[in-house]
């Protein structure tokens, strides 16, 4: 295949949102499958096996030319990468909750936690919490 553009972080980055969003809704475990997918993107899993990332700094690369990656780490490459792994990582906890109970409602509630990755705080993260169903649908925890 011919490739002439250039791939974005951007772009794995909306897709593991869209089905982080798709299986907080659905419950489709094909949905955890495409979120590692675009997290491992990141890692080195895509079409040039190369890694978008600087794991030491946490800094993200610019993207995938046609024959190879652009290692500047601007904030947007940055802020995909993060939020692909905070997707990968909510996507992990309310599959695992789905499993554990079968109370849990589909919504999630959000608390703050922090976090790092190589050494280096990336701030707030978000961490999930599955919102259980109950009587009252309109009061949860």
């Amino acid at each position: 295949m011919n490739w002439s553009g250039d791939e974005q972080p951007l772009e794995a980055s909306a897709i593991a949102d869209a089905q982080l969003a798709w299986f907080s809704l659905s419950g489709e475990e094909a949905s955890i499958a495409a979120i590692d997918r675009a997290w491992t993107s990141f890692l080195g899993n895509n079409r040039l096996g190369e890694p978008m990332v600087d794991e030491t700094t946490g800094a993200g690369y610019d993207g995938l030319g046609a024959s190879g990656s652009n290692k500047n780490s601007g904030a947007e490459s940055t802020i995909a990468f993060h939020r692909c792994r905070i997707a990968r990582d909510l996507a992990q906890q309310l599959s695992t909750a789905a499993v554990s109970s079968t109370r849990v409602h589909k919504a999630v509630v959000f608390d703050a936690a922090t976090s790092s990755i190589g050494g280096i705080p990336s701030g707030l993260c978000w961490r999930a919490r599955p919102r259980l169903a109950s009587n009252h649908p309109a009061k949860h925890p």
